[in-house]
């Protein structure tokens, strides 16, 4: 995993604070910090900036709060 934060597009940035506002759960897959990929059903909670870095916060399907960094996902799909 890069230690150099790859900004995202403004267009996904934007869905996901949308699907935050309409409390929308998504599948999500992203890279973890050990370099393995992840599939799971989750609820973002927020999307943040902290020390150059963005984070999506999510709750996981036991209600754990996560935060995954943006730029490690590889796709997110809302749940109807």
């Amino acid at each position: 995993m890069s230690d150099e934060y790859k900004p995202i597009r403004c267009d996904l940035h934007s869905q996901y604070e949308l699907w935050i506002i309409r409390g929308q759960e998504i599948k999500l897959t992203w890279d973890d910090d050990m370099g393995f990929t992840r599939i799971e059903r989750v609820k973002p909670i927020d999307v943040r900036a902290e020390i150059g870095n963005e984070y999506l916060y999510f709750e996981d399907h036991s209600s754990i709060s996560k935060r995954i960094r943006l730029d490690y996902i590889h796709r997110a799909t809302p749940i109807s």
